[in-house]
C-alpha cells in the first residue's frame, strides 16, 4: 500500500499556524498579546496576530571619569519603555487592518499593550515597518515599534525649590503663574515727565 505524500510549502505552514493561532485565541476569547486604545480599553488591530513581542524595559548609568584614573556612577536614569511587536495580517484584512495602524501611528494614538508579563500603557507607534514576501502571497508580516512617553505637568523653578507652604515677605516675588493677563501700570505726573525728559536727552535734543 503507498503511503500518501505531503507537499509541505512556506504558504502552507503558515496557513496552519494561522489556523493553530486563531483556534487558540478563540478558545480562550483573549490575545495572549494584546494592543488597546488608551482611553477606551477597546481592543485594536485585532486582525493582526501578535506572533512575537520584544520588550525592552532599561536604564542609563551616569559614569565620570575622576583624577585618580576610575570611573564613578552617581545615578541612573530610567529610560521609556520599547515594545517590537510582530504582527501577521492575513490577505482579507490587508486593507482595514493596515489602514486602522496607519491611522493609529499618524495620530500618535496613545496605546496599552499586554503582554504575558504586564501591561504597558502610554504607547504610541514610533515605526512600523512590513514586509510583502512572495512565499507569503497570502499575508504580510509587520513589525510595530512602539514607545512609551512620558507626561510631566509644567513647573516654575521657583516652584520646584521652595518648601511647602513657603510664602516670600514681599508680595511682588509671589509666583505669577496664575496672575493671567496683566493691565499695565498707570505712571504718575513726575514719572512721566522724568521719562520724557531722559528720552528727549538719549536723542541729544536737550
Amino acid at each position: 500500500m503507498a503511503l500518501p505524500s505531503f507537499n509541505f510549502t512556506p504558504a502552507s505552514i503558515l496557513n496552519n499556524i494561522i489556523f493553530g493561532v486563531n483556534l487558540i485565541t478563540g478558545s480562550l476569547r483573549i490575545d495572549v498579546v494584546g494592543v488597546f486604545d488608551g482611553e477606551s480599553l477597546q481592543q485594536v488591530f485585532r486582525n493582526a496576530r501578535p506572533v512575537k513581542a520584544y520588550v525592552r524595559e532599561g536604564s542609563k548609568v551616569m559614569d565620570y571619569p575622576v583624577e585618580t584614573g576610575v570611573t564613578l556612577s552617581d545615578h541612573k536614569i530610567t529610560l521609556q519603555k520599547q515594545i517590537d511587536l510582530g504582527l501577521i495580517i492575513p490577505a482579507e484584512f490587508y486593507a482595514s487592518t493596515y489602514q486602522e495602524i496607519v491611522g493609529a501611528a499618524m495620530n500618535s494614538t496613545l496605546l496599552t499593550v499586554q503582554t504575558r508579563a504586564g501591561v504597558y500603557p502610554n504607547m504610541i507607534i514610533e515605526a512600523m515597518p512590513h514586509e510583502e514576501d512572495p512565499s507569503m502571497y497570502d499575508a504580510i508580516t509587520m513589525s510595530l515599534r512602539l514607545r512609551e512617553v512620558l507626561f510631566i505637568a509644567p513647573v516654575s523653578i521657583a516652584q520646584q525649590n521652595a518648601p511647602v507652604g513657603y510664602s516670600p515677605i514681599d508680595p511682588v516675588n509671589n509666583d505669577t503663574q496664575r496672575r493671567g493677563q496683566q493691565s499695565p501700570l498707570t505712571l504718575s505726573l513726575p514719572a512721566a515727565i522724568l521719562g520724557y525728559v531722559r528720552t528727549l536727552s538719549a536723542w541729544g535734543r536737550i
